[in-house]
């Protein structure tokens, strides 16, 4: 920087890779897979996933599977990188290109960052590369849908959704980067300065919001797939609606003393986001996104751990069911996670009425 000795994109690539493996956190434990195979599928394909997975236990889910499936009909070289604590023979997924173990350290950004050191020469081929985790049900919608949106197509980044909160940025469990950003040296030093021996508010901080703004003071062009002003904008105009629903609800007989709350919820919500006060757009907007925007996506830790304390139990269910996403593939990784509340069931559709003769 300023030396006037100019670096390539590959000798930062390089650097990077070695600089980052001096911490020890990011090492391959075990892996399964074919690097030939990957690398012959990114050069027919030019698009490469790489997906940050945990489990509490070493036991395949059906949810992975389903969600690394749909990433491979997209066309996509799928590589995993699993912090997940092996017992005996490395559990490897069935519908990965090749599956990297490491140390539970570093959060997602330490699993990305193992990828893309360990398979540079791949990441080379790619002219789209995924960076994306397991914390979220789907795709409840075709993810081809989300792919063609026209807000995306002259972006250098884009993401899922995006949020304002700490800064403006795009949300990282799902962001993909395409080969301007890949061929410049812009995300191989963000790397090597990353700390993957730092927790939690150092990874959102120093890694998901701090990602989008190196790129943008870059120039590289931004996009998000559902735009947080967009989606606020429907879910403020549905306020009367959802009070309408609440006091209806409390008018059953069957209805909870929780109606009350609930209403005084959804107000305090609605006056939060009219003072420009940023909210997780994935949390409080999750049933406008999905219904009205055909969002692919549930995240995990609404339905398993519900920050927001939102009343969503029998609604998610129902909106599960709606776009046709196995409910037991919900139920089947709530068994894996304690404290979870028991998740409601789906309802039960009603029979046909019969034809008259």
């Amino acid at each position: 920087m300023g030396s006037g000795v100019r670096v390539s994109a590959a000798e930062q690539r390089r650097g990077g890779r070695q600089r980052s493996g001096r911490t020890g956190a990011v090492r391959v434990l075990g892996e399964a897979g074919s690097h030939h195979e990957l690398l012959k599928r990114v050069r027919e394909t030019r698009r490469l996933a790489i997906v940050a997975v945990y489990r509490p236990s070493a036991v395949r889910l059906a949810y992975h599977e389903l969600y690394l499936r749909s990433l491979r009909e997209l066309g996509f070289a799928v590589v995993v990188v699993d912090t997940t604590r092996q017992r005996g023979r490395l559990l490897a997924e069935s519908s990965a290109d090749l599956t990297l173990v490491r140390a539970n350290v570093g959060w997602d950004f330490g699993s990305w960052i193992l990828g893309l050191t360990r398979l540079q020469e791949v990441v080379e081929q790619a002219d789209e590369l995924l960076l994306t985790n397991d914390s979220m049900f789907g795709p409840l919608h075709p993810l081809d849908e989300t792919f063609a949106m026209p807000q995306l197509e002259t972006a250098d980044f884009w993401g899922m959704t995006d949020s304002w909160q700490q800064a403006y940025h795009l949300q990282s469990f799902f962001v993909v980067l395409r080969k301007r950003v890949l061929e410049s040296d812009v995300v191989w030093r963000f790397l090597q300065e990353f700390r993957v021996d730092q927790g939690k508010a150092y990874a959102i901080e120093r890694g998901e919001v701090q990602l989008t703004a190196v790129l943008l003071e870059h120039g590289f062009e931004a996009a998000a797939a559902f735009p947080y002003g967009v989606v606020a904008e429907r879910w403020l105009a549905s306020v009367p609606e959802r009070l309408e629903d609440i006091d209806a609800a409390e008018r059953r007989p069957t209805s909870e003393s929780s109606a009350s709350q609930a209403r005084q919820a959804l107000l305090d919500a609605a006056d939060m986001l009219s003072r420009g006060v940023p909210t997780n757009p994935t949390h409080l907007f999750w049933d406008t996104l999905i219904r009205e925007f055909r969002f692919p996506f549930l995240k995990r830790e609404l339905l398993f751990t519900n920050p927001m304390e939102l009343s969503i139990g029998r609604s998610a269910a129902s909106v599960l069911v709606e776009t046709g996403y196995p409910f037991d593939n919900v139920v089947e990784a709530g068994r894996f996670v304690r404290g979870v509340r028991a998740l409601v069931a789906p309802p039960v559709a009603s029979p046909p009425s019969p034809e008259p003769p």
